[in-house]
């Protein structure tokens, strides 16, 4: 696999076999950020590498390009991709940053990982989207504030959970993971349009995602979240003016 340059998409093989995913450089400071913050949700919305998903990506970063310029979503494209990202992939980092926290609080008081040890390991992916239903029903009693209202109203069946939610969303979950943290917590109010209007969540949210990454293979069976074949954002590197 060798490298490819999709408008202004880096994604190429990693020189080391540990880090067997896709690689991709964005610009995360100065007048380019809007670029990068493009190309992060792109990703999150569209993580296949085949053609049709690469195209879908070159789709939404030309839509968001037209966006900056008229403030407007004249074919809807960004809405789309905002709806998937919200129907899937902030549903699925919000069911693993939950196992996550609840596995932590366990270990800090000297008990196993129950959510780990009892549910993850067998029976794997459809104990996963029990595990799912298990959240969204506690969010939806407890009420957390910004969390809530990224799980549609009911409670997904269990089929619904394993194909659309977890299964589509293992290899960006890190970076799932890393938006909720950097952009939704801090502005819960803000629109999807604003994360591209104002992209100073970006920097921080791709520092956050290896954090995420490295978090959930600890956390996780393999074959339930690889830290191998997950896809990684890294910063372009910012050229310094001559003084």
């Amino acid at each position: 696999m060798g490298k490819r340059k999709r408008k202004g998409v880096l994604c190429q093989a990693p020189k080391f076999p540990e880090q067997a995913g896709e690689i991709t450089i964005i610009p995360t400071k100065g007048g380019e950020a809007w670029i990068g913050a493009a190309m992060y949700l792109a990703i999150l919305a569209y993580p296949g590498q085949d053609e049709r998903e690469l195209t879908r990506r070159d789709r939404f970063l030309e839509a968001c390009e037209s966006f900056i310029r008229t403030r407007k979503d004249r074919t809807g494209v960004i809405q789309k991709v905002f709806y998937r990202i919200q129907s899937r992939r902030l549903p699925a980092a919000a069911m693993a940053r939950w196992i996550w926290l609840v596995d932590f609080c366990c270990q800090a008081r000297g008990q196993p990982g129950y959510v780990v040890s009892e549910n993850l390991r067998v029976p794997k992916v459809r104990a996963m989207a029990r595990e799912h239903i298990r959240v969204h029903q506690m969010l939806k009693k407890e009420q957390p504030n910004h969390l809530l209202r990224y799980f549609k109203e009911g409670c997904p069946s269990v089929t619904s959970v394993v194909n659309r939610v977890w299964s589509q969303s293992k290899s960006v979950l890190h970076l799932s993971s890393a938006f909720v943290e950097c952009a939704i917590i801090p502005t819960p109010n803000r629109s999807f349009y604003g994360h591209l209007l104002n992209p100073e969540w970006v920097p921080r949210a791709v520092s956050s995602s290896e954090a995420w990454r490295r978090r959930f293979a600890e956390l996780f069976p393999q074959d339930q979240y690889d830290p191998s074949v997950a896809i990684r954002i890294i910063p372009a590197k910012q050229t310094r003016k001559p003084k």
